[in-house]
């Protein structure tokens, strides 16, 4: 049994989908892989599990580009460590911090992948046990901790009376069984 490794390309003016090119699974895994929006349009492809019916669970380190101008993937440096089910979150540096997942067991490490060299670094662990398969950037303009419900919302109480206007910086919307969660970072311009 094969996956099929069709892409199908939306243009937003048309509303309409068309074919793209063939998706490169034998480098990237066809499922169980992370994919980022970097900001200049392309799209980083990282892991993804080996497809093997009836043995272990096995991840790919494999990463790919696509290239929305060309329409073409290019393969890239792999990742350090296989994995897939990972999580895949975009710094502000433009590296992709990537942590959790699975290969034949959990995967501890956590790797920087820099699209723009085209190589990852391993900079930490997570702590042993811990599955991680989601994560989001959230930056802050305060470094007090605000850890019980009162205070989270006197923050925001007097963050709306500075009558804040913003816009998206950028945005991620995951979408699940009956769930879309939508968030991603923002600016805010205070009146």
């Amino acid at each position: 049994l094969q996956s099929a490794a069709l892409v199908e390309l939306l243009d937003p003016d048309l509303r309409a989908w068309s074919e793209g090119p063939r998706f490169p699974s034998a480098t990237v895994g066809p499922i169980g892989h992370s994919a980022t929006l970097l900001p200049d349009g392309r799209v980083l492809f990282l892991g993804g599990e080996k497809t093997s019916w009836g043995g272990g669970m096995a991840g790919k380190c494999g990463a790919v580009m696509f290239n929305p101008t060309t329409g073409e993937f290019s393969e890239m440096e792999p990742l350090a460590i296989c994995r897939f089910g990972h999580t895949a979150t975009l710094l502000p540096s433009g590296s992709v911090l990537v942590a959790g997942g699975w290969d034949d067991h959990l995967v501890s490490e956590v790797e920087l992948y820099s699209p723009q060299q085209g190589h990852s670094v391993i900079v930490g662990a997570l702590p042993e046990g811990l599955d991680v398969n989601d994560a989001v950037l959230l930056p802050t303009v305060s470094n007090t901790p605000r850890n019980s419900p009162a205070m989270v919302r006197a923050y925001f109480v007097h963050f709306l009376e500075k009558h804040p206007r913003g816009r998206i910086d950028s945005r991620t919307i995951q979408l699940g069984c009956n769930l879309a969660i939508d968030m991603g970072t923002y600016t805010f311009s205070l009146m």
